[in-house]
């Protein structure tokens, strides 16, 4: 009893330690960033044909300038209820593309991630032969993104002749889709891919390296972009790239999996609200108070931060939010006097060991 007691202990003073760092709501675009990504575009400049911002570093050879007939249209929302602002919209023809032919970093990935939303506008066509996205590196594709190969409504991964096919998820026409695909490295040659936070397949012994290339890259078409195919017809939002380099194939899974959750990042939407019910009330400070120290998806459950646990930040987003009158009918717990609860317990032991 007494070492339980101890770790209860440490664990809370861990747990004051955490929850006072954050106290504002974060953004879907905080939530991607948290997770440390080489590269992110979220699409959300005010100008439809304004460059798509690296939202990492300051480096103008990472901004995505539009080309063709590449512009921005209102997101509008997922299955989830989760508004992303404004997307990349390309109209399937031949030079529509966001592009760069200057990305900073110097050397290519070996291993990595890659997640994005995806809504493909129909009719469907039959074979589209879509680019979703080419990077280049020493002049060929490194990876290509492609949609549709074949009329199987598929992503796939394309890297010198060598194909992922009926491996990757299955897209449906103007719906939004969140997509994952991770590359393991040279020493696994292992691809996998998660549709809409889950895991829809994997291939191991892909015949060809499948480094990220980071010559230049193409959003919505084939760098080149070629007369008769590669040009997507659709929207491309929330795009990041992270560098996975080094990770043990582990690691590298459970990434892949934490980055397949952001599909059930729920919608900020009114401050303190944590039952997305449309008002602050008690309920919400029941959510909070049912489900405290627990992990959630990001944003429900009581995780009013988006950092995937409840805990007393969540607790004081409520009260900031919550009107005077409701606020005053609940008593907030304060980190002190949790960790003062523990330690009274742990003297009451003690008191009791010593008679």
């Amino acid at each position: 009893m007494y070492a339980r007691l101890l770790l209860s202990s440490v664990a809370v003073a861990s747990l004051v330690s955490m929850t006072f760092r954050t106290v504002q709501a974060q953004s879907y675009s905080d939530v991607i960033l948290s997770g440390s990504p080489l590269f992110y575009w979220n699409f959300n400049e005010p100008g439809d044909l304004d460059p798509a911002l690296d939202l990492v570093g300051s480096e103008a050879g990472d901004n995505l300038l539009p080309e063709g007939n590449a512009t921005r249209v209102a997101s509008t929302s997922t299955a989830g209820g989760l508004s992303l602002g404004r997307a990349a919209s390309f109209d399937g023809t031949q030079f529509s593309k966001f592009f760069s032919g200057a990305l900073a970093p110097a050397t290519n990935p070996d291993a990595w991630a890659l997640e994005m939303w995806i809504r493909p506008q129909g009719p469907d066509p039959g074979d589209r032969f879509d680019y979703l996205l080419e990077a280049r590196g020493a002049g060929s594709n490194a990876p290509g993104i492609i949609f549709d190969y074949g009329t199987n409504d598929r992503v796939e991964l394309f890297r010198a002749g060598a194909r992922t096919a009926g491996a990757g998820p299955l897209l449906v026409n103007d719906a939004w889709s969140h997509i994952v695909i991770g590359y393991y490295g040279a020493a696994n040659d292992r691809i996998d891919f998660y549709l809409d936070g889950a895991a829809v397949g994997s291939v191991t012994g892909f015949s060809q390296d499948a480094p990220f290339g980071t010559d230049a890259i193409a959003v919505g078409n084939s760098v080149p972009g070629n007369a008769d195919f590669d040009h997507f017809n659709g929207q491309i939002d929330e795009l990041a790239v992270y560098d996975l380099t080094g990770q043990s194939v582990s690691a590298i899974t459970g990434k892949l999996a934490a980055l397949a959750t952001h599909r059930a990042v729920a919608q900020p939407g009114l401050p303190g609200d944590a039952n997305k019910d449309g008002a602050v009330n008690g309920l919400d400070f029941e959510l909070i108070s049912n489900n405290l120290f627990t992990t959630q998806s990001p944003g429900s459950g009581g995780d009013l931060d988006l950092n995937a646990i409840v805990n007393f930040a969540d607790f004081r987003l409520w009260k900031n939010a919550a009107p005077a009158e409701i606020a005053a009918q609940y008593a907030i717990p304060e980190p002190a006097g949790a960790v003062l609860l523990v330690l009274a317990g742990l003297a009451l032991v003690r008191s009791r060991r010593v008679a």
